[in-house]
């Protein structure tokens, strides 16, 4: 089935190779778009979505939002795609079938969630004290680490044992396990969207709601009920995330707390959207979703040959596969110069951007 469909998606990106103009990759983009959101709403009742939440990040942000730019916004004259959507979607699309296709095999290994549940709780292993000795050990890391500023990978794990404690004592079907565990994740969700950190909220919104609806019987209306709302909440705040990031990173003088001011932006947001200005309302959401506008600049630019191009190509491979000690030029993330080289465009210094081996 899965052969199939990968087949199907192909004769559409050929057939949109052969019309060779604007709107000839649209109704593809919208089948893909469609078949991720689908793929993830089946996905999140049986196990965490990771393969999921992977196609459709890269679907909406790659795909989605390059189509309604060059669709509607390109009209407006605000669109910031740097190539033709015909040389953009010949390129991106591939990527994403690629990438799709790389994810569908099914792992014979792979254990539900509801068996990891079962056998924790079953097991003669009193995962309650092990969950709990976790957590404590978590938060003194956090403290002494924040103490001696130390800022590290090795450290960062350290400190998210506490994550790993508060799921094991949920495991173990203990009383209280739950309430222990909110008490452990909530703080962060909350830290993540008071502080504009909306990657990071979702990420662990989705993962604890994804073990949640795995462990009890959850009436599916109200589940896709949740997400419509959560999405619609998603668009409001990421429409207001820079003005309310002036406020909360940069020092803007305000009389309103974090939560009022969230409230407060997202009010004037929406009492401001008509019939007539939705489309600019809804330009900002667009405009920083779309990660389509860093691949164009990367397509526009790159005038390296063919042999250039597999040059680069086979050092990022080397690159996932080697340390640095064996490799010294290993690309790093976040690397401004490598960014430039590809785009065209310099990043401010706490600024982090990457490209992958597919742009």
């Amino acid at each position: 089935m899965k052969v199939l469909k990968f087949i199907f998606f192909l004769i559409f990106f050929f057939i949109g190779k052969t019309n060779q103009g604007p709107g000839a990759y649209d109704i593809l983009v919208l089948l893909l778009t469609f078949e991720a959101l689908l793929a993830l709403a089946k996905a999140i009742f049986n196990s965490f979505p990771i393969k999921e939440l992977i196609l459709v990040f890269y679907c909406i942000q790659m795909l989605s939002c390059a189509l309604l730019d060059y669709s509607y916004f390109a009209d407006l004259g605000i669109s910031h795609m740097n190539v033709d959507s015909f040389t953009y979607f010949s390129f991106s699309i591939p990527c994403y079938l690629a990438l799709w296709f790389s994810l569908q095999k099914n792992s014979k290994s792979k254990i539900s969630i509801k068996t990891i549940f079962n056998r924790i709780a079953n097991s003669e292993v009193d995962y309650f004290k092990f969950g709990i000795l976790l957590i404590v050990a978590g938060y003194i890391f956090q403290f002494l680490f924040s103490q001696l500023g130390i800022r590290s990978l090795v450290f960062t794990l350290l400190e998210m044992l506490k994550f790993v404690g508060a799921l094991y004592v949920w495991f173990s079907g203990a009383k209280h396990g739950f309430k222990i565990l909110l008490v452990v994740f909530v703080p962060i969700i909350i830290h993540a969207f008071i502080n504009a950190l909306l990657i990071d909220a979702l990420a662990w919104t989705v993962f604890l709601s994804s073990f949640y609806f795995n462990k009890y019987k959850v009436n599916k209306f109200i589940v896709y009920f949740a997400g419509v709302s959560g999405l619609l909440f998603l668009i409001v705040f990421q429409s207001v995330k820079g003005a309310y990031r002036e406020v909360v990173w940069f020092g803007k003088k305000s009389d309103d707390s974090k939560i009022e001011l969230i409230f407060n932006l997202a009010k004037d947001y929406v009492s401001n959207v008509n019939s007539e200005t939705y489309l600019i309302a809804l330009y900002p959401i667009n405009h920083r979703l779309n990660q389509g506008t860093i691949l164009s600049a990367a397509l526009k630019k790159d005038k390296r040959s063919h042999h250039q191009n597999l040059d680069r190509f086979g050092l990022e491979l080397l690159g996932i596969a080697l340390p640095r000690f064996l490799l010294p030029s290993k690309p790093k993330v976040g690397d401004h110069e490598k960014f430039k080289d590809a785009t065209g465009w310099g990043l401010a210094t706490g600024v982090a951007m990457n490209l992958s081996i597919f742009g």
